[in-house]
């Protein structure tokens, strides 16, 4: 079956392309410097030649956990012609982050991004046409290259348009069955409902990488997508639906996944209730801390005004302090001389008294 949608470089497939680094980041070089670069269908299972070893930290490990992000680079000189094989509508372009362009293949709703491009052109390009070119590192500041991706934000994956022609992989024909249990071998997005309003995807969970599902329903094609509704627990069996919302939809076009019947159900967290009890929480932790503040600024006044009052205090009453002492002194002093003056008297009376009576011999 030909391949519905192409993305050619200089009338190259992309398929036939060599590839620096897929979408989790993995790369190949040796201690020269030197990448080894594999066509995408050989990358991720390649074996390299004596000398080059494998990296896994490449610049788009950071987007591992982004379900809508799984750009792949692509080894191309720096002038080379993008096109595609159908008419694309080019929606914006972008000359300062990265340098890059958005297309729409007519008649689609995919979100192609062509990355550390330039000399775009506008509106309707027709099949065959000259859409971009790859920009040189004086343009971008990157080596040239070509980083494409898939930008719906659908979690879609670019890999499959390369491979395969389409972002749903023509070329799987699986159905799963009703009662098949589906490991999943990355983290894939879970939903509530595929179609709310007129728009995909209500707000559902991340399952991760490992867990295991039962397949509930059979096939259904809705929007351009494969869904199956599926449902998690300790014990799924054939048992009813779990009462506490433990039945989700995926889309197989995103999901890697493996059918491992009998394998044990593990149930998706979803940590959305915490986290929002965390946060009013911290909010009540916040208004408490804030009245804290506010009384220990109100004791600290207090505690300002008591040391003002004292000093006041101080001044006032130093002086008059310092007057009945002086006054306490004087009488004692005072005191002390009247009994002086008493003691005289006395033994002056005394001497009188024997000199106006003599004692008689």
């Amino acid at each position: 079956m030909a391949k519905k949608y192409i993305i050619y470089a200089s009338g190259k497939d992309l398929a036939t392309v060599p590839v620096t680094q897929n979408e989790s980041g993995k790369y190949y070089r040796n201690s020269a410097g030197t990448y080894y670069k594999p066509i995408l269908a050989e990358f991720d299972t390649a074996t390299l030649p004596s000398g080059y070893k494998t990296y896994i930290g490449g610049s788009h490990a950071k987007y591992v956990s982004n379900a809508n992000r799984n750009p792949i680079d692509f080894s191309i000189v720096a002038g080379a012609v993008l096109s595609m094989n159908v008419d694309v509508n080019v929606l914006a372009t972008n000359p300062s982050d990265g340098s890059w362009c958005k297309v729409q293949p007519v008649g689609s709703d995919y979100v192609i991004a062509l990355v550390h491009t330039y000399q775009w052109a506008k509106g309707l390009v027709k099949a065959g046409s000259p859409i971009c070119k790859i920009a040189p590192q004086s343009v971008t500041g990157f080596a040239p290259h070509l980083h494409l991706d898939e930008w719906s934000n659908r979690g879609l994956k670019i890999r499959n348009l390369v491979l395969n022609g389409d972002i749903i992989s023509q070329g799987n024909t699986t159905m799963f069955n009703i009662g098949d249990k589906i490991k999943f071998n990355e983290n894939t997005k879970l939903r509530e409902a595929f179609i709310i309003d007129d728009k995909y995807f209500k707000r559902g969970l991340t399952v991760q990488s490992g867990a295991v599902g039962l397949v509930r329903s059979i096939e259904i094609a809705n929007g351009g997508y494969s869904w199956y509704l599926m449902s998690f627990g300790d014990d799924c069996g054939m048992c009813a639906v779990k009462k506490d919302g433990g039945e989700y939809w995926v889309t197989k076009s995103t999901a890697s996944v493996t059918n491992v019947d009998g394998s044990k159900v593990i149930v998706p967290v979803d940590n959305s209730a915490k986290i929002t009890e965390l946060e009013a929480e911290i909010v009540k932790l916040n208004d408490k801390i804030k009245v804290m503040d506010e009384v220990i600024m109100e004791k600290n006044g207090e505690i300002e005004q008591d040391k003002i009052d004292y000093q006041e205090l101080e001044d006032k009453y130093g002086t008059e302090v310092i007057k009945r002492k002086t006054a306490e002194n004087d009488r004692t002093k005072a005191v002390s001389e009247l009994n002086a003056y008493k003691n005289g008297r006395f033994i002056w009376v005394v001497d009188l008294l024997e000199k106006l009576f003599p004692k008689k011999k």
